[in-house]
């Protein structure tokens, strides 16, 4: 039996055409510039691995002016040290009519009038035998699903860790699945750029999927695998772009393009303007693949020169783009650490930049492997320092504070044991 529903939402009504992206962002919060960009390109976004605490304020991350939050942490996260894990969130539109329903911490539904989106997060198989039983619950309650709305449009979304090219364990369990249900993986179906969802250092994999059965298939536009530069995650995102047949009087546009106006409204005398942008040109240019020119003989020199010149325009275009996102985004995320001030923000900069640099190397540059190990070592090497200096003042507080009043004392020890708790 599914369990009670937990969240919901209603708002005005849909959309001709829905844009719909899964990611696994491998902490929102590290890659909150790259989801921001998704928010104003897309209308759905299903996020795994958040890496969120419970009952933590989402508001500091996103506008909930435009889109409808909702998030379900690990439930175990509460007995672990260290950063959270797991953890999923929808953000949808709230031009669109829409209701969520969460059942487990991995398995999740967004309902329209006649479309269903399944969001799924699966264990991967480490050969433990409570990893395989959750894994069989949680295919079972897709199924339990599938059969519930077989008269729907249904799409399964999200990370699966289950590659349909091996075969492994799990990879046959969800094989059968697909093959049980007459569901599509329509992402093996379009032509991608990119072969690959995950990939970490020189391994790669294709375990990130949109299923569909029939009925969807037949509205659906287009499926890609994203590959932005932006992306600090090792997951690439998906875009399904699906028409609606519902009957919608609001239509949502997405503005890819920056008017002049808000160009001009750039003060480029700020200093943080600048560097923005100078971070943006510097991560996307690192992109750039350089051998066409080179290569180029004088037969067709004028011609690759034209395409170099062109790339090159688009390039910066692109980085005023999301200079102004940043500049005009108003509800940043402000880290509240005590030991995070301005040079370790500078740090963490440079240190997801050189990330970037070394990503879209597809992990075989030695020399950025370097820069990103170093900045790496580096940023630790920081944030202890300053952790243990953070922890020093607290405690010389707390020294003058028992010298000179007991009981302001007491009372911020009694404080401190309910924060620990």
């Amino acid at each position: 039996m599914f369990a009670q529903c937990k969240l919901t939402a209603t708002v005005e009504n849909g959309c001709e055409n829905l844009k719909i992206i899964t990611l696994n962002c491998k902490n929102l919060k590290s890659n909150f510039e790259y989801i921001s960009y998704l928010q104003n390109e897309n209308h759905i976004i299903f996020l795994q691995e958040t890496w969120l605490k419970k009952d933590e304020h989402l508001g500091n991350f996103f506008n909930e002016k435009t889109f409808a939050l909702y998030s379900k942490t690990n439930e175990n996260e509460n007995l672990r040290k260290g950063r959270p894990s797991g953890g999923v969130m929808w953000l949808i539109n709230k031009k669109i009519k829409h209701k969520v329903y969460f059942y487990t911490e991995r398995i999740s539904t967004v309902e329209f009038e006649d479309l269903i989106l399944i969001g799924v997060y699966l264990r991967f198989n480490d050969n433990k035998f409570e990893t395989i039983i959750e894994h069989a619950n949680d295919i079972s309650y897709i199924e339990e699903l599938l059969e519930k709305y077989k008269n729907k449009k249904i799409a399964i979304i999200g990370d699966f860790n289950t590659d349909l090219k091996r075969k492994s364990k799990f990879d046959k369990v969800v094989k059968d699945m697909i093959s049980k249900n007459n569901l599509i993986a329509v992402d093996l179906l379009f032509t991608q750029f990119f072969d690959h969802t995950y990939k970490l250092g020189r391994g790669k994999s294709w375990i990130d999927h949109v299923l569909v059965n029939k009925l969807f298939s037949r509205n659906l536009i287009q499926v890609n695998i994203l590959g932005e530069s932006m992306n600090t995650s090792d997951h690439n995102a998906i875009c399904t772009e699906f028409k609606l047949d519902i009957n919608a009087n609001v239509n949502i546009n997405v503005n890819k393009n920056v008017n002049i106006k808000t160009l001009n409204n750039l003060d480029w005398s700020s200093k943080f303007v600048c560097e923005e942008y100078e971070k943006n040109v510097n991560m996307i240019i690192s992109s750039i693949n350089t051998k066409k020119l080179e290569d180029a003989d004088e037969t067709n020199v004028v011609e690759r020169l034209d395409e170099f010149i062109k790339e090159m325009n688009n390039i910066l275009k692109k980085a005023v783009d999301q200079t102004v996102k940043k500049v005009n985004c108003k509800k940043r995320f402000v880290k509240k650490k005590r030991w995070w001030d301005d040079e370790m923000s500078y740090i963490k900069q440079q240190l997801s930049a050189s990330y970037c640099r070394y990503k879209n190397s597809n992990f075989e540059s030695d020399e950025y492997e370097k820069d990103y190990k170093v900045l790496r070592t580096h940023f630790r090497f920081k944030q202890r320092e300053k952790i243990k200096l953070s922890q020093k003042r607290v405690v010389k507080k707390i020294e003058i504070l028992f010298k000179k009043n007991r009981k302001d004392f007491w009372l911020e020890m009694k404080k401190k044991r309910k924060n620990v708790q």
